[in-house]
């Protein structure tokens, strides 16, 4: 019998799981109404689980609460895990018993132990994390089982604590499964239909781009000449030159049209990462002062494989917008590490920050966070040149705080 109650009770987790998921992989979610999504899915699981308990004896509830109540401390906010928490508590008061106390204390306990174990399950992949959850919960199962059995003596079977404690474990290990499958297959659309959107836009700029730059190349010259002509007016000097000053940018955008239509290089040669970072240092240093931003950095002579020029340009673009991000002025830190035979580059700006749905849409063709004055193309360009190195581009961000974009690239 109370097999089958475990059962129920996981059917409801799964459900929850499975309205989560899908709620969270639509567009245009919010950070503040993901969390709640998350609280109203995992509490509901938790609720329906205390409602439809296995009973030993009034005081004595079995569920499977604490496997909701773990995927909350590690994939939720750890104060929408707190609230749960005291839901979860809440609830068995009102249940009573003289077996209350328990799980009372066995679920702030747990509380710390996952906010502990936190950034060990963040750093790792699925395995990791598999085996992290799973030992939690078997630990709290065999404390709050072991503890019955001190203070209520032969009331448990050995038969009902096997299935108590394997169910609980099967049932972790599935939850936690069914979001990571979820949460990767959401990220491989996501990456799926940008690779779409670029490759309409690869095509378009392969076939118009050099058309245009020439004319404008000619336009430029002939309006630089009027501008030094000394018939004109120092008035119409100044439109001449604000003139000039947007064919060049026009001419930048189609230069990032041309790279991003052929982001394969024609030659491949091995590049010291911290040469190359110094080179484009170089080149963003006039922007820097010009904008009171001081670039301090501490790169590992490591070796890549890599086209020189595309791979400095997508530096480039990358502190070019920390840079534009620092309006007053601030810092950017540049550090690098080595892990697995995988180079890290990091590069944080004191910025204004971005929300989380502007950074699940970088490096989509005409996204950009910058208004009228982006065009998107830079970031496009940064993806396509790392990914066509056999790299990956990831970016975290906070408003207000800044912004982190890392390098992964496969040592040489």
């Amino acid at each position: 019998m109370g097999m089958q109650h475990f059962l129920i009770n996981l059917l409801v987790i799964f459900l929850s799981i499975l309205f989560m998921q899908f709620w969270l992989n639509q567009p245009l979610r919010y950070n503040r109404r993901n969390e709640f999504v998350m609280f109203i899915s995992l509490g509901f699981a938790i609720l329906l689980c205390m409602l439809f308990p296995f009973k030993i004896s009034a005081g004595l509830i079995f569920d499977l609460r604490f496997i909701s109540f773990i995927l909350a401390c590690f994939y939720a906010h750890p104060f929408t895990a707190a609230v749960l928490g005291l839901l979860t508590i809440m609830i068995r008061a009102i249940h009573g018993g003289e077996g209350m106390w328990i799980p009372i204390i066995a679920i702030p306990v747990l509380y710390l132990v996952c906010m502990w174990t936190r950034p060990l399950f963040n750093r790792n992949k699925i395995r990791i994390r598999l085996l992290l959850t799973s030992t939690l919960v078997f630990l709290t199962c065999s404390g709050v089982l072991l503890s019955i059995h001190l203070l209520f003596n032969d009331l448990l079977t050995f038969g009902f604590m096997f299935s108590f404690i394997i169910t609980h474990i099967l049932g972790m290990l599935l939850t936690v499964y069914l979001v990571e499958y979820f949460h990767t297959q959401h990220l491989l659309l996501t990456k799926l239909i940008r690779m779409e959107k670029v490759e309409v836009v690869s095509h378009l700029a392969a076939s118009i781009s050099h058309e245009v730059r020439n004319p404008l190349t000619s336009s430029r010259g002939f309006v630089q000449m009027v501008q030094e002509s000394a018939d004109i007016t120092e008035k119409e000097k100044q439109f001449l030159d604000v003139a000039i000053q947007e064919m060049d940018r026009a001419t930048d955008i189609i230069h990032d049209y041309l790279t991003f239509a052929k982001p394969a290089p024609d030659k491949v040669e091995n590049l010291s990462a911290k040469n190359m970072m110094e080179k484009a240092i170089h080149v963003m240093q006039p922007l820097a002062n010009l904008n009171n931003v001081v670039i301090s950095s501490r790169m590992s002579n490591e070796v890549v494989k890599g086209n020189a020029g595309l791979y400095i340009q997508a530096l480039v673009n990358i502190m070019k917008n920390s840079i534009e991000a620092m309006p007053k002025g601030g810092e950017i830190h540049i550090t690098s590490e080595v892990h697995n035979q995988t180079v890290r580059i990091h590069i944080q700006d004191e910025g204004i920050g971005m929300t989380p749905l502007q950074i699940t849409r970088l490096g989509e063709p005409y996204f950009s966070t910058k208004e009228r004055k982006g065009t998107g193309l830079g970031m496009m360009v940064v993806f396509r040149v790392i990914e066509a190195m056999n790299g990956e581009v990831q970016i975290s961000s906070e408003k207000g705080v800044g912004t982190k974009t890392t390098i992964l690239l496969p040592t040489g």
